[in-house]
């Protein structure tokens, strides 16, 4: 069984992309971004056989970032950086472009 991965778009080609400090910005611009208060938690899968194939796993921090008009939420485990830390994919003029896909982000 496969899990579905699904991830926002936040730029297209020619844009500039930066984490700093956790937080997005595009083309040097700061994503609006508020904290959103209350308990956080996320669906994680089970490593465990026999069990439920997901538990609810917490604490994490939930925000809410409103790009272009519309608005996403964010969650982040405390204590670690609230980065993307690799390319997913990657497409070009040509379509995907294998060299970058997997590169860490420095």
């Amino acid at each position: 069984m496969h899990d579905p991965l699904l991830k926002r778009v936040v730029a297209v080609g020619g844009d500039t992309v930066e984490l700093r400090e956790g937080a997005l910005r595009v083309n040097g611009a700061p994503v609006a971004r508020e904290t959103v208060a209350g308990p956080c938690s996320y669906a994680v899968r089970s490593s465990g056989e026999g069990g439920a194939p997901w538990r609810e796993r917490e604490p994490c921090l939930d925000f809410v970032e409103t790009l272009d008009g519309r608005a996403y939420h964010v969650h982040c485990t405390p204590g670690l950086a609230c980065e993307a830390r690799w390319v997913l994919i990657s497409f070009g003029p040509a379509g995907v472009r294998w060299d970058r896909v997997g590169r860490e982000l420095r």
